[in-house]
Protein backbone atom coordinates (compact mmCIF):
# COMPACT_ATOMS: atom_id res chain seq x y z
CA UNK A 1 0.00 0.00 0.00
CA UNK A 2 0.61 3.57 0.19
CA UNK A 3 1.53 5.59 3.05
CA UNK A 4 3.56 8.60 4.74
CA UNK A 5 6.33 7.32 6.72
CA UNK A 6 8.16 9.04 9.30
CA UNK A 7 11.83 7.95 10.46
CA UNK A 8 15.17 9.05 10.86
CA UNK A 9 14.63 11.40 13.76
CA UNK A 10 11.95 14.48 14.65
CA UNK A 11 10.17 16.86 12.16
CA UNK A 12 8.44 16.67 9.34
CA UNK A 13 11.85 16.47 7.03
CA UNK A 14 11.90 13.10 8.19
CA UNK A 15 8.78 12.80 6.44
CA UNK A 16 8.92 10.53 3.08
CA UNK A 17 6.50 9.04 0.42
CA UNK A 18 6.44 5.23 0.61
CA UNK A 19 5.11 2.39 -2.08
CA UNK A 20 4.83 -1.15 -1.58
CA UNK A 21 4.04 -1.12 2.26
CA UNK A 22 2.91 -3.63 3.66
CA UNK A 23 -0.85 -4.10 4.12
CA UNK A 24 -2.20 -4.42 7.49
CA UNK A 25 -4.55 -7.47 8.52
CA UNK A 26 -7.44 -7.27 10.66
CA UNK A 27 -7.16 -8.89 13.73
CA UNK A 28 -10.65 -10.71 15.29
CA UNK A 29 -12.39 -7.19 16.26
CA UNK A 30 -11.22 -5.10 13.86
CA UNK A 31 -11.87 -3.55 10.55
CA UNK A 32 -8.98 -3.05 7.06
CA UNK A 33 -10.63 0.28 5.59
CA UNK A 34 -9.85 1.57 2.29
CA UNK A 35 -9.44 5.61 3.44
CA UNK A 36 -10.58 8.07 0.78
CA UNK A 37 -9.32 10.84 2.59
CA UNK A 38 -7.73 11.86 6.02
CA UNK A 39 -6.98 15.01 8.20
CA UNK A 40 -3.89 16.96 9.22
CA UNK A 41 -3.90 17.81 13.40
CA UNK A 42 -1.74 19.53 15.65
CA UNK A 43 -1.55 15.58 17.77
CA UNK A 44 0.79 14.72 14.35
CA UNK A 45 2.71 17.64 14.77
CA UNK A 46 3.17 16.69 18.31
CA UNK A 47 3.96 13.36 18.30
CA UNK A 48 6.51 14.29 14.59
CA UNK A 49 8.46 16.97 16.82
CA UNK A 50 8.52 15.98 20.00
CA UNK A 51 7.96 12.12 20.73
CA UNK A 52 8.66 10.14 17.65
CA UNK A 53 12.84 10.03 17.30
CA UNK A 54 14.93 7.70 15.11
CA UNK A 55 15.23 4.97 18.55
CA UNK A 56 11.67 3.78 17.13
CA UNK A 57 10.39 1.88 14.31
CA UNK A 58 9.06 3.67 11.44
CA UNK A 59 5.56 5.09 11.67
CA UNK A 60 2.76 6.02 9.53
CA UNK A 61 1.47 9.19 11.07
CA UNK A 62 -2.45 10.63 11.18
CA UNK A 63 -5.52 10.38 13.11
CA UNK A 64 -8.39 11.57 11.17
CA UNK A 65 -9.90 9.37 8.51
CA UNK A 66 -12.59 8.31 6.34
CA UNK A 67 -13.21 5.44 3.61
CA UNK A 68 -14.68 1.94 2.98
CA UNK A 69 -14.47 -0.90 5.07
CA UNK A 70 -12.74 -3.71 3.05
CA UNK A 71 -12.00 -6.75 5.62
CA UNK A 72 -13.70 -7.78 8.63
CA UNK A 73 -12.69 -9.62 11.33
CA UNK A 74 -14.25 -12.85 12.43
CA UNK A 75 -16.01 -11.25 15.07
CA UNK A 76 -16.69 -8.26 13.32
CA UNK A 77 -21.07 -8.34 13.48
CA UNK A 78 -21.66 -4.13 13.33
CA UNK A 79 -20.02 -3.57 10.07
CA UNK A 80 -19.63 -5.20 6.53
CA UNK A 81 -17.66 -5.06 3.60
CA UNK A 82 -18.72 -2.21 1.99
CA UNK A 83 -19.80 0.15 4.65
CA UNK A 84 -18.60 3.93 4.47
CA UNK A 85 -17.09 4.98 7.88
CA UNK A 86 -15.76 7.86 9.76
CA UNK A 87 -12.71 6.76 12.40
CA UNK A 88 -13.11 7.95 15.96
CA UNK A 89 -8.83 8.54 16.62
CA UNK A 90 -9.16 8.33 20.40
CA UNK A 91 -8.98 4.83 21.68
CA UNK A 92 -10.56 6.18 25.34
CA UNK A 93 -13.48 4.10 26.31
CA UNK A 94 -17.11 5.43 27.36
CA UNK A 95 -16.00 7.03 30.57
CA UNK A 96 -16.54 10.52 30.34
CA UNK A 97 -14.68 12.06 33.62
CA UNK A 98 -10.63 11.19 32.60
CA UNK A 99 -9.29 8.72 29.94
CA UNK A 100 -7.42 6.11 30.34
CA UNK A 101 -4.17 6.14 31.84
CA UNK A 102 -3.26 4.29 28.77
CA UNK A 103 -5.04 6.14 26.41
CA UNK A 104 -3.42 6.54 22.83
CA UNK A 105 -4.35 8.72 19.47
CA UNK A 106 -4.25 6.57 15.97
CA UNK A 107 -1.08 7.46 14.37
CA UNK A 108 1.32 7.06 17.50
CA UNK A 109 2.21 4.67 18.90
CA UNK A 110 0.29 2.52 16.74
CA UNK A 111 0.30 3.46 12.66
CA UNK A 112 -2.34 5.86 11.38
CA UNK A 113 -4.12 6.89 8.52
CA UNK A 114 -1.62 8.88 6.24
CA UNK A 115 -2.03 6.15 4.24
CA UNK A 116 -4.57 4.09 1.85
CA UNK A 117 -5.41 1.60 4.44
CA UNK A 118 -5.69 1.38 8.02
CA UNK A 119 -6.58 -0.87 10.19
CA UNK A 120 -8.69 -0.53 13.59
CA UNK A 121 -11.00 -1.55 16.34
CA UNK A 122 -14.40 -1.88 15.07
CA UNK A 123 -15.40 -0.14 18.23
CA UNK A 124 -13.39 3.27 16.70
CA UNK A 125 -15.88 3.47 13.44
CA UNK A 126 -18.78 4.96 13.05
CA UNK A 127 -21.33 5.04 9.51
CA UNK A 128 -20.18 8.18 7.68
CA UNK A 129 -22.60 10.55 7.62
CA UNK A 130 -24.21 10.73 4.35
CA UNK A 131 -24.12 14.02 3.22
CA UNK A 132 -20.80 14.52 3.87
CA UNK A 133 -18.31 14.49 1.50
CA UNK A 134 -15.11 12.37 2.18
CA UNK A 135 -12.95 15.49 2.20
CA UNK A 136 -15.27 16.75 4.89
CA UNK A 137 -15.76 13.51 6.71
CA UNK A 138 -12.07 12.54 6.61
CA UNK A 139 -11.13 16.05 8.73
CA UNK A 140 -13.95 15.87 11.21
CA UNK A 141 -13.16 13.76 14.20
CA UNK A 142 -10.72 15.32 16.03
CA UNK A 143 -11.06 18.41 15.85
CA UNK A 144 -14.96 18.32 16.33
CA UNK A 145 -14.65 15.94 19.21
CA UNK A 146 -12.19 18.03 21.01
CA UNK A 147 -14.45 20.95 20.50
CA UNK A 148 -17.62 18.70 21.86
CA UNK A 149 -16.19 17.77 24.64
CA UNK A 150 -14.88 21.28 25.75
CA UNK A 151 -18.13 23.49 24.66
CA UNK A 152 -20.41 20.72 26.46
CA UNK A 153 -19.32 18.29 29.17
CA UNK A 154 -16.58 20.74 30.73
CA UNK A 155 -17.49 24.31 29.14
CA UNK A 156 -20.92 23.58 30.26
CA UNK A 157 -22.31 26.35 27.96
CA UNK A 158 -25.75 27.67 27.91
CA UNK A 159 -28.42 30.20 26.41
CA UNK A 160 -27.21 33.54 26.82
CA UNK A 161 -23.83 33.77 27.90
CA UNK A 162 -20.53 35.32 26.47
CA UNK A 163 -17.98 33.31 25.17
CA UNK A 164 -14.35 33.97 24.18
CA UNK A 165 -12.61 31.90 21.43
CA UNK A 166 -9.04 32.69 21.00
CA UNK A 167 -8.00 31.87 17.43
CA UNK A 168 -10.44 31.95 14.94
CA UNK A 169 -8.90 30.19 12.21
CA UNK A 170 -8.23 26.65 13.53
CA UNK A 171 -9.88 23.58 13.04
CA UNK A 172 -11.56 23.12 16.48
CA UNK A 173 -12.42 26.85 16.67
CA UNK A 174 -14.50 26.98 13.67
CA UNK A 175 -15.89 24.20 15.23
CA UNK A 176 -17.01 25.28 18.27
CA UNK A 177 -18.39 28.77 16.75
CA UNK A 178 -20.89 26.14 15.27
CA UNK A 179 -21.56 24.17 18.45
CA UNK A 180 -21.86 27.58 20.64
CA UNK A 181 -24.05 29.75 18.34
CA UNK A 182 -26.63 25.91 18.40
CA UNK A 183 -26.77 26.66 22.05
CA UNK A 184 -28.03 30.40 22.25
CA UNK A 185 -24.70 31.99 22.87
CA UNK A 186 -22.58 35.11 22.52
CA UNK A 187 -19.60 34.14 20.81
CA UNK A 188 -16.43 35.99 20.56
CA UNK A 189 -13.19 35.21 18.70
CA UNK A 190 -9.81 36.93 17.87
CA UNK A 191 -7.30 36.60 15.06
CA UNK A 192 -4.03 38.09 13.95
CA UNK A 193 -6.13 38.07 10.43
CA UNK A 194 -8.84 40.45 9.18
CA UNK A 195 -9.50 37.75 6.56
CA UNK A 196 -10.00 34.89 9.13
CA UNK A 197 -12.32 37.64 11.19
CA UNK A 198 -14.10 37.96 8.20
CA UNK A 199 -14.93 34.17 7.62
CA UNK A 200 -15.21 33.42 11.68
CA UNK A 201 -18.42 36.20 11.11
CA UNK A 202 -19.33 34.53 8.21
CA UNK A 203 -19.62 31.35 10.46
CA UNK A 204 -22.02 32.86 12.95
CA UNK A 205 -19.34 34.40 15.74
CA UNK A 206 -21.33 37.17 16.68
CA UNK A 207 -18.27 39.97 17.54
CA UNK A 208 -14.45 39.65 16.29
CA UNK A 209 -11.47 41.53 17.13
CA UNK A 210 -8.03 41.27 16.25
CA UNK A 211 -5.01 39.99 18.58
CA UNK A 212 -3.65 43.69 18.73
CA UNK A 213 -6.98 45.49 20.24
CA UNK A 214 -7.04 45.60 23.48
CA UNK A 215 -9.51 43.06 24.37
CA UNK A 216 -10.37 43.96 27.86
CA UNK A 217 -12.21 47.13 26.38
CA UNK A 218 -13.87 45.34 23.55
CA UNK A 219 -14.51 42.26 24.70
CA UNK A 220 -15.18 42.20 28.58
CA UNK A 221 -17.10 40.71 30.18
CA UNK A 222 -17.40 37.30 29.38
CA UNK A 223 -18.35 34.18 31.21
CA UNK A 224 -16.02 31.56 29.65
CA UNK A 225 -13.07 31.49 27.80
CA UNK A 226 -12.11 28.07 25.81
CA UNK A 227 -8.55 28.46 24.90
CA UNK A 228 -6.08 25.91 23.10
CA UNK A 229 -3.18 29.17 22.59
CA UNK A 230 -2.15 28.76 26.43
CA UNK A 231 1.16 31.58 27.05
CA UNK A 232 0.25 34.25 24.53
CA UNK A 233 -3.13 34.52 25.58
CA UNK A 234 -3.93 33.42 29.08
CA UNK A 235 -2.83 36.15 30.98
CA UNK A 236 -5.50 38.45 28.40
CA UNK A 237 -7.69 35.93 28.68
CA UNK A 238 -8.03 36.81 32.78
CA UNK A 239 -8.61 40.39 31.90
CA UNK A 240 -11.59 39.79 30.27
CA UNK A 241 -13.40 37.02 32.78
CA UNK A 242 -16.28 38.58 34.95
CA UNK A 243 -16.70 36.99 38.94
CA UNK A 244 -17.08 33.63 38.92
CA UNK A 245 -16.36 33.27 35.35
CA UNK A 246 -14.61 30.02 34.07
CA UNK A 247 -11.35 29.00 31.50
CA UNK A 248 -11.53 25.93 29.64
CA UNK A 249 -8.10 25.01 28.40
CA UNK A 250 -7.29 22.37 25.77
CA UNK A 251 -4.44 22.88 24.16
CA UNK A 252 -0.68 25.20 24.39
CA UNK A 253 0.17 25.98 20.81
CA UNK A 254 2.16 28.94 21.86
CA UNK A 255 4.15 27.05 24.90
CA UNK A 256 3.92 24.59 27.57
CA UNK A 257 4.64 26.85 30.73
CA UNK A 258 3.11 30.10 32.23
CA UNK A 259 3.62 32.63 34.86
CA UNK A 260 -0.34 34.19 36.65
CA UNK A 261 -1.13 35.82 40.04
CA UNK A 262 -2.73 32.73 41.57
CA UNK A 263 -4.48 35.67 43.79
CA UNK A 264 -6.63 36.40 41.03
CA UNK A 265 -7.60 33.02 40.40
CA UNK A 266 -9.54 32.81 44.10
CA UNK A 267 -10.23 36.20 44.95
CA UNK A 268 -12.38 36.10 41.93
CA UNK A 269 -13.57 32.68 42.15
CA UNK A 270 -12.60 31.65 38.72
CA UNK A 271 -12.38 28.04 37.47
CA UNK A 272 -10.00 26.33 35.48
CA UNK A 273 -10.60 23.55 33.53
CA UNK A 274 -8.32 21.08 31.60
CA UNK A 275 -10.13 19.30 28.29
CA UNK A 276 -9.03 17.32 26.01
CA UNK A 277 -9.92 14.78 23.36
CA UNK A 278 -13.33 12.59 24.20
CA UNK A 279 -15.01 9.25 24.78
CA UNK A 280 -17.10 7.30 22.23
CA UNK A 281 -20.14 8.08 23.63
CA UNK A 282 -19.32 11.99 23.37
CA UNK A 283 -18.05 11.42 19.64
CA UNK A 284 -21.53 9.60 18.90
CA UNK A 285 -23.32 12.78 20.23
CA UNK A 286 -21.11 15.16 18.53
CA UNK A 287 -22.11 13.19 15.12
CA UNK A 288 -25.71 13.08 16.13
CA UNK A 289 -25.37 17.13 16.92
CA UNK A 290 -23.91 17.45 13.34
CA UNK A 291 -26.59 15.43 11.47
CA UNK A 292 -29.22 17.70 13.54
CA UNK A 293 -27.88 20.65 12.00
CA UNK A 294 -26.56 19.37 8.60
CA UNK A 295 -23.65 21.11 9.38
CA UNK A 296 -20.00 20.71 7.41
CA UNK A 297 -16.95 21.25 8.83
CA UNK A 298 -14.69 24.32 7.74
CA UNK A 299 -11.79 22.57 5.43
CA UNK A 300 -9.07 24.96 4.33
CA UNK A 301 -8.77 25.63 0.56
CA UNK A 302 -5.50 24.20 -0.08
CA UNK A 303 -5.83 20.52 -0.65
CA UNK A 304 -2.99 18.16 0.23
CA UNK A 305 -1.92 14.24 -0.72
CA UNK A 306 0.22 11.54 0.47
CA UNK A 307 2.92 12.78 -1.80
CA UNK A 308 3.28 16.46 -0.70
CA UNK A 309 1.59 15.96 2.77
CA UNK A 310 4.62 17.80 4.23
CA UNK A 311 3.73 21.31 2.71
CA UNK A 312 0.04 20.44 4.98
CA UNK A 313 1.91 20.46 8.35
CA UNK A 314 4.36 23.46 7.14
CA UNK A 315 1.08 25.12 6.06
CA UNK A 316 -0.30 24.11 10.18
CA UNK A 317 3.00 25.08 11.37
CA UNK A 318 2.81 29.08 10.05
CA UNK A 319 -1.09 29.09 11.48
CA UNK A 320 -1.57 29.87 7.93
CA UNK A 321 -4.78 28.00 6.94
CA UNK A 322 -8.10 28.88 7.73
CA UNK A 323 -10.23 25.46 9.63
CA UNK A 324 -9.22 21.79 8.34
CA UNK A 325 -6.38 20.52 6.71
CA UNK A 326 -7.34 17.84 4.53
CA UNK A 327 -5.38 15.07 2.33
CA UNK A 328 -7.24 13.35 -0.82
CA UNK A 329 -6.24 9.35 -0.51
CA UNK A 330 -8.05 7.73 -3.03
CA UNK A 331 -10.67 9.38 -5.50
Amino acid sequence: MDAVIHEGGLGVDHLSFSQGVETPKPNADEVLINLKSAGLNHHDLFVLNGHHDSQQPALIPGSDGAGVISEVGRDVREFKVGDEVIINPLLWGTHTNVPPTNMEVLGYPRNGTLADKVVISYKQVSKKPSYLDWTEAGVLSLSALTAYRAVFTKGQVHAGQRVFVPGAGGAVATNMIMMLKSLGATVIVSSRHQDKLAKAEELGADEVVLDSDNWAEKVAPVDIVIDDVGPATLNRDFELLKFGGTVVTFGSSSGDEITFDLRRLFFNQWVMKGSTGGTQSEFKKMLELYDKYQWHPVVDSHIFNLRNVKQGYELMMNKSQYGNIAVTIQK
